[in-house]
């Protein structure tokens, strides 16, 4: 009856309580700045430590070693889908160093232990490739019973329950409680998935601007922290609304929301229509100052889409009849930059696309400006300035 309840009870409970552990901690590699190679280290000596606790927890309470593959069926189905596979190939490594360490003799079992190990990788191979993401614990229950039908007979010891004869292979209660693992496991991963969308919804709640439904500055640092990886070039863009003032002195404040509501709604119907939704995100960073950035878009493209969008939106606008008495629009500064892993160049693209907004500002409004061009401006001027002394010294 003891190991009745060890292998049904006990041991299900403990290894749902790993496998969460496991997936909290693969969550938080995934997110934070862990370089892949340490991130699978981390988590490669974290499941021989699991695996380490379940083989001596088994072994001291029930005789036996078992539960081996359960660790690494759930960890490929749930925390590291595409490199999961390769602790099939692992486990039977852990466990002959395990069992060599502790002078355990597996001689004869070595042959079991890799055709198990070897046959859930090619089976888990063998559904990823077909692309069947439904019902996963179905897929795990079978590889739990290949395992045991492979187990059966082995070298397992049949067992007497309460002393009436009726004979259960102790195959079997590995089998059942590891049935027992799939309906706690998935029951408390659904709950956490719930928590963590719940959070999730906060979080980006309060990144988003209320009035405009545009990304805010918190939404902006955190852009920062979930950069794209794939990312070459990034281009900011500092978008603010010409005399902005005189719409909300002339119309009052409720239509100057209006028109902040309407800029980003139509920003972001034609970005749609011309980029994929993951290519640029719009942010509100105060009054009617706005941000965008675009990814692996350089500064050329993005003052082309500025440029038509700008055309557009003051067309519409000028035939507007309740804005007759204001001119609206927009004046837009721009900057690239190659990101080549450093995330930071984003706040130097945003200085300058502020530096090249005043410029588009101070020009007469109405136009977007390449912080490059602005710098080649300069550059002319000087030029200029200085062909133009040389000239007055001449005539001196």
């Amino acid at each position: 009856m003891k190991m009745i309840v060890t292998l049904i009870f006990f041991v299900p409970i403990i290894l749902t309580s790993l496998l969460l552990s496991f997936y909290s901690i693969s969550r938080t590699t995934g997110r934070t700045r862990f370089a892949k190679l340490e991130k699978y280290a981390l988590l490669l000596i974290l499941y021989a430590i699991y695996e380490y606790f379940i083989l001596s927890f088994t072994y001291t309470f029930v005789g036996f070693y078992c539960f081996e593959y359960t660790l690494a069926i759930f960890i490929a189905y749930y925390c590291l889908p595409k490199e999961g596979k390769y602790l099939f190939l692992i486990t039977p490594v852990l466990m002959m160093t395990y069992y060599s360490v502790y002078d355990f003799d597996y001689s004869g079992s070595e042959i079991r232990i890799m055709l198990i190990g070897i046959i859930h990788f090619t089976v888990f191979s063998l559904l990823q490739s077909m692309d069947i993401n439904r019902k996963r614990w179905l897929q795990i229950v079978f590889l739990l019973l290949i395992d045991m039908v492979i187990s059966l007979g082995s070298d397992s010891a049949a067992i007497t329950i309460d002393g009436k004869g009726f004979i259960v292979d102790e195959e079997v209660l590995v089998f059942l409680g590891s049935l027992v693992v799939v309906f706690l496991y998935r029951r408390f991963h659904d709950i956490q998935l719930q928590d963590i969308k719940a959070m999730n919804a906060e979080v980006k709640k309060s990144q988003i601007d209320s009035l405009t439904g545009a990304h805010n500055f918190s939404g902006f640092t955190k852009l920062l922290e979930n950069f794209p990886m794939d990312t070459s070039v990034v281009t900011v863009a500092m978008i603010d609304l010409d005399y902005f003032k005189k719409v909300n002195d002339t119309y009052g404040h409720i239509e100057g929301n209006n028109l902040l509501i309407s800029l980003v709604r139509m920003i972001r119907n034609y970005m749609n229509s011309q980029l994929r939704e993951e290519e640029y995100y719009i942010f509100r960073f105060g009054g009617e100052e706005f941000c965008l950035v675009f990814f692996n878009l350089d500064s050329k493209k993005v003052k082309n889409l500025l440029d038509d969008f700008r055309m557009s939106f003051v067309t519409y606008y000028d035939s507007v009849e309740d804005y007759d008495k204001v001119q609206v629009s927009f004046s837009a500064g721009i900057s690239s930059k190659v990101v080549d892993g450093d995330k930071e160049v984003v706040h130097i693209a945003l200085e300058e696309a502020d530096k090249a907004l005043y410029k588009s500002k101070n020009n007469g409004r109405n136009q977007v400006v390449i912080y490059k061009d602005d710098e080649q401006i300069n550059e002319q001027l000087g030029l200029l300035s200085f062909l133009k002394q040389v000239n007055n010294n001449e005539k001196k």
